[in-house]
């Protein structure tokens, strides 16, 4: 929950300011144990050859394929097993379009609608949510929201199920649909996101930071200026890991140096890895949220009428070691 309430809280900050209509902040969400722990199920297959014994197909939650993926074909446990795209036994068969075309069968609605009707979607939102729901009450600040998931759904698809949530009250309108970027045909999903991320910050770079803005603390953590704000959130630590080095890499070439990128991994299960949040500090390296931008995110709530204490107790500088 304090994790929830973190990523809630920082993300807030930056709705905040575009509903304000001072600061239009891009926000990119990943969908899956992010922004909702949907049903969808990924297969993972015995590979020609394994042992009789082993089952042929084995089904696994994202939350739960976030962490055996990296273990596939690798010694230990899941070292006989791999996945598959071939249109007979894809492992991601309902990560993507049916094939049945318009009006055809939408996977991705199909397991909301599920849980709507089961009674169970509050119980199953991400640690990202309540930051998404907020910006989407502000028409201004849902242009700059963006998804990139690993899914391979048209967006089309995904923006069926998220008017169907608006029909159910549990988001107030949709992103646009240009903004829903689906890269699960990609070889590489994780070096997909980081080139579509790289794209839009190119596109955003090029937009002079108008002085009228309100200065909020640099990169560097030292001094104020004003900014275009960028944000991505992910409990997938491969996305995020990639997302992070690419990015820093390109601020240490001199990149993007009108933006500040705040990152935040929210995975609850990853062995290795505690959720963090982190500020790139424009040198190539990178920096956990300060004491003081908290202060600037609680003024900023303050603003808009929103008591926002108990949203800042998680302490991310315990899990967030600077580069």
């Amino acid at each position: 929950m304090r994790l929830r309430n973190f990523v809630f809280g920082l993300l807030f900050f930056a709705s905040a300011q575009a509903g304000a209509g001072s600061v239009p902040v891009t926000m990119c969400f990943d969908i899956d144990d992010n922004l909702l722990f949907l049903p969808t199920k990924i297969s993972i297959f015995k590979k020609v050859g394994a042992d009789p014994a082993l089952e042929n197909e084995i089904r696994v939650s994202t939350h739960d394929f976030a962490l055996i993926r990296e273990q596939l074909g690798r010694p230990g446990k899941y070292e006989q097993y791999e996945t598959r795209k071939t249109p007979e036994t894809s492992s991601f068969r309902t990560f993507s379009d049916a094939g049945d075309g318009p009006g055809g069968r939408n996977y991705i609605l199909e397991d909301v609608k599920e849980m709507i009707e089961g009674g169970t979607f509050d119980a199953n939102v991400g640690p990202a949510w309540k930051s998404f729901v907020y910006a989407m009450q502000s028409e201004e600040a849902a242009k700059h929201v963006c998804f990139a998931t690993a899914r391979s759904h048209h967006p089309q698809e995904v923006l069926e199920m998220l008017e169907y949530l608006v029909s159910k009250g549990k988001i107030s309108r949709t992103p646009l649909q240009k903004n829903l970027h689906c890269v699960g045909g990609a070889e590489n999903p994780s070096a997909e996101k980081a080139k579509v991320f790289r794209e839009m910050l190119a596109k955003l770079e090029a937009q002079p930071v108008p002085n009228t803005w309100p200065k909020i603390r640099k990169p560097s953590g030292t001094g104020k200026a004003a900014y275009h704000l960028w944000t991505f959130s992910d409990d997938d630590w491969g996305n995020y890991e990639k997302t992070r080095d690419v990015i820093a890499e390109d601020m240490k070439a001199g990149k993007y140096g009108n933006i500040k990128v705040m990152l935040f991994f929210t995975g609850l299960n990853n062995p290795k890895h505690a959720p963090e949040a982190i500020v790139l500090d424009g040198q190539g390296g990178w920096r956990p949220i300060e004491r003081n931008e908290e202060q600037d995110v609680a003024r900023m709530l303050k603003v808009q009428g929103f008591d926002c204490d108990e949203l800042l107790r998680f302490d991310p500088r315990a899990n967030a070691p600077g580069h």
